[in-house]
């Protein structure tokens, strides 16, 4: 396939810009230009997902893949009415560390379930870390990100980052060698005390990150010293925003 555009449009979040949305703690983007259209977590409401989707002018019938970061419930607590409205067999990959319980349902709601241990390939250009974590976080801590090929470097999108972001973005580097062009997310920052946030900084400035999107749990603290970090290079992530990534041919 020859180089091209996929867009990130994000549907879920804390903040918007747009006043035709409803901000709400969670976060949910929607990814189109791949081969299949894929919906990157569900938000905490899915009442809410719904109508955002619904005043961007997105069907949730045109989404294939879903893919969950992790348990919690702002990013899995819109899936259940979400898949009220999707198509019959969309296919869902949920880490391990979710319950059961949780997956089974989702089955019965029509999804065709994949469990995700390991690294996978969503689908052509688009990776999962795998599940990530192990033992020395707690099970709903337990967390997959998304590994773009973009044309620039590798792309990165994280829920929480929970397994810490620099140990995401050093995995996303093994899935996809060379330059990490853009980080995008939840950073789990927001109740970190400023150094804290200041070795994130540090290490993924070493790592050669060249472009930042800090979002949803990072904090408004912490996002204000991304932003003095990377500068031009920090990119807007609110719900409503569309980013548009070059992918590798």
């Amino acid at each position: 396939m020859p180089a091209h555009d996929v867009t990130i449009t994000v549907l879920f979040n804390n903040t918007t810009r747009d006043p035709r949305l409803k901000a709400a703690h969670g976060l949910s983007c929607l990814i189109e230009g791949l081969s299949r259209t894929v919906l990157f977590d569900t938000g905490g409401d899915g009442v809410i997902l719904l109508d955002n989707m619904a005043a961007l002018g997105k069907d949730p019938k045109a989404v294939e893949v879903v893919v969950l970061s992790h348990a919690h419930w702002d990013h899995s607590g819109g899936l259940f009415a979400f898949l009220h409205r999707a198509r019959p067999g969309v296919e869902a990959f949920i880490p391990r560390a979710v319950s059961s319980v949780f997956r089974e349902h989702a089955a019965l709601l029509g999804a065709k379930v994949t469990v995700v241990d390991g690294p996978v390939e969503i689908v052509k250009g688009l990776h999962s870390t795998g599940e990530m974590g192990g033992e020395h976080l707690a099970v709903d801590r337990r967390e997959q990100a998304l590994v773009f090929e973009g044309e620039a470097g590798a792309a990165v999108l994280t829920g929480c980052a929970h397994p810490d972001v620099l140990d995401i973005v050093r995995r996303a580097s093994e899935i996809v060698p060379g330059a990490i062009d853009v980080v995008l997310g939840g950073f789990h920052l927001k109740d970190s005390e400023t150094d804290v946030a200041e070795r994130v900084i540090d290490g993924l400035k070493g790592l050669g990150v060249r472009r930042m999107g800090p979002s949803h749990c990072t904090g408004d603290k912490h996002t204000d010293a991304f932003r003095r970090a990377w500068g031009d290079g920090l990119v807007g992530f609110d719900a409503g925003t569309t980013f548009r990534l070059r992918m590798a041919a």
